[in-house]
Parts: C-alpha cells; structure tokens; sequence
C-alpha cells in the first residue's frame, strides 16, 4: 500500500496536481488522462562505449525500429517512467562502482529533414515554448521538472500539441561520475488531435 501512495504522490508532483489528505488523494485536471508509460534500459558497451540500450519496443506505428520510441495519444498525459538496470538502485550510496545511475534528461530537436523524411540533425537548443511547458523544460531542452533516484526517472508530458521531440538520457557510473552513457529516442505528442 505504501508504494502505491507513493506513485501516487509522483504522479500529482509532475502533473503539478495538489496533493491532498481527502479520500480523492490527487486533484488532477479533469479533461486529461494520464497514462504511465515505462521505458526499459540498460548500460552496454558497444564497440568499446558505454551506451544506453532501450530494450522497450516503439510505441510508434509509424517508427517501427526505433527502440522506445514513445507515443502519447490524443487527450492523454504521459507520465514516462525510465528504468535503468533493472531499476534495484535508489541511489550510488551503498552500490558496487559500476552500478550506473540516471543523470539527467534533455530535449532535443530535428533541425532538417532530408526529402525522403529521414532525420538528420537532431540539436540541443531551441526547444519550442510549447516542448518547453509540455516537459518543465528550458529553452536549451534541459528537463527540469524531472524526478530522478537512482535507476528511476520520472518525467511528465502534458501532450497539449501535436508534434514529435527527441529525449537524450544520460547515466553516469557510481564509482566514476566522469564515465557517462547516453540514448536519444523519440517522444510522438498527439496533443488534442489525432491527425499524425
């Protein structure tokens, strides 16, 4: 019961709900739903870097190979839930040095597009004001909204617009926070409309 409060109480933090001690426990805003959605990864080296693997399937019919590629639909809140790991750190205190942790989460978009609509550029910076309220981020993309413990991170998307955003993952390890891993997926917004 206890775990369940305190998902409970996560969730009201990053939709900015108020908490209350009533039996409603969460005041939510009444035309969205919020929907959890949990993206798996883990730490691999890969041609000799450390990198963050998704091992979530795409949401995304459209992007089919893109490994934890996130689709909020119509109407709905995200409330993403990164797992690093497995997820049994809370934090590095206690933990073996090569235990990885989550660091932080950044926006980043796609700055041109090739004529097929393959991506080509995806660039930190110039996040829109509306990626910007969506995730509590900053124009330069960093997400500071984000709740981060350990192997856990939870980030809220608001999905008030339709359009797609990349996210970059960083993790660094607990006996070198100098050795960082990274992943860049795509979050697909649908906003009020389901037009994509």
């Amino acid at each position: 019961m206890r775990s369940k409060i305190a998902v409970i109480l996560i969730i009201a933090m990053l939709l900015g709900g108020c908490v209350t001690t009533d039996k409603n426990l969460v005041s939510l805003p009444k035309t969205w739903a919020p929907t959890v959605l949990t993206i798996n990864a883990e730490v691999q080296t890969v041609s000799g870097k450390d990198e963050i693997v998704i091992l979530t399937q795409s949401e995304c019919p459209d992007f089919p190979s893109e490994m934890g590629c996130i689709e909020v639909k119509a109407g709905e809140i995200g409330i993403i839930q990164f797992v690093l790991d497995g997820g049994t750190a809370k934090s590095c205190e206690g933990q073996p040095g090569e235990t990885w942790v989550w660091d932080e989460i950044q926006l980043t978009a796609m700055s041109n597009v090739d004529s097929a609509g393959s991506d080509v550029v995806k660039k930190v910076g110039n996040i829109s004001q509306t990626a910007q309220a969506d995730f509590g981020a900053n124009s330069k993309g960093d997400i500071n909204a984000a709740t981060i413990s350990g192997q856990y991170m939870f980030v809220r998307d608001m999905n008030t617009a339709e359009y797609d955003i990349w996210y970059t993952l960083y993790a660094h390890q607990c006996g070198d926070a100098t050795k960082m891993a990274t992943s860049d997926p795509r979050v697909r917004n649908h906003g009020d409309s389901d037009s994509f």
